[in-house]
């Protein structure tokens, strides 16, 4: 499965894409933290469970094809994926569906936990974020990992599929982002807990970062406030603004 030859040439087949974006969205809600934990031993202590806090697009063809490409970019989702359950992985996953100038198909790009055990993503990102969400993810007890995100529409309940990243943002990806050496993408999860006891609202908040090599200690124009970008902590853009679908799903092209 994982060879099948398709227009994307990277990670994630069509095929993939639409077997793990499926499981995301059948899968029991009763087993969604499952998928964000991994069994982890540290020598010292007995087993316990590590939760996934960021997922990282830094090496290989992935990155690169992202990279060639950023002037021409049109939209960016963040589609939720779930790989099969494993005890021993954590198999939550974010997909980025990009399309450009050329074409509106999209071409996927995978963002992954690290497979190594360290500092939490609240030691390195800024204050800010340290605060307002990140802290919150770490937090938030097992059991109300699902509540995070599903809202409830009327008498429905209904789980977000992906985020849509706002047209500005796609804007200053394009205008600035662009001209930087981009090393390495990374999806920060966050709870907005301004959010959390809205219950027609999906409380998940990722962020998306951008790292990029600063040889001239310049940083990028920043653009704040409601326009999701937020200051860097000297190498990383950060992009906080993105809408869930459902319930807040863009109109058909």
């Amino acid at each position: 499965m994982e060879n099948t030859i398709t227009q994307n040439i990277g990670t994630i087949t069509q095929e993939k894409f639409n077997e793990d974006t499926k499981r995301w969205r059948e899968e029991d809600i009763l087993k969604l933290a499952n998928h964000f934990h991994k069994l982890h031993f540290d020598g010292r202590s007995k087993e316990q469970f590590k939760r996934a806090d960021k997922f990282v697009m830094d090496t290989g063809n992935d990155l690169e094809r992202f990279k060639n490409k950023m002037s021409e970019i049109t939209g960016i989702k963040m589609y939720l994926a779930l790989e099969a359950s494993d005890v021993h992985k954590h198999t939550f996953y974010i997909i980025l569906g990009v399309t450009y100038e050329a074409s509106s198909e999209e071409e996927y790009f995978k963002l992954s936990p690290p497979d190594v055990f360290g500092s939490f993503a609240t030691e390195i990102v800024p204050e800010t974020f340290k605060k307002m969400i990140c802290e919150n993810w770490e937090e938030i007890d097992n059991h109300l990992i699902d509540d995070l995100f599903i809202a409830k529409q009327g008498i429905n309940r209904e789980r977000v599929h992906y985020f849509h990243i706002s047209d500005n943002i796609i804007t200053y990806i394009k205008e600035n982002m662009s001209q930087l050496n981009v090393t390495g993408i990374t999806l920060y999860a966050g709870v907005d807990m301004n959010k959390f006891d809205k219950k027609e609202m999906i409380s998940f908040t990722p962020v998306l970062g951008f790292k990029y090599e600063n040889k001239k200690n310049e940083n990028p124009k920043h653009v704040l406030g409601l326009h999701g970008v937020l200051e860097s902590i000297s190498n990383e853009v950060y992009f906080e603004y993105s809408k869930p679908c459902p319930p807040t799903c863009p109109p058909p092209a």
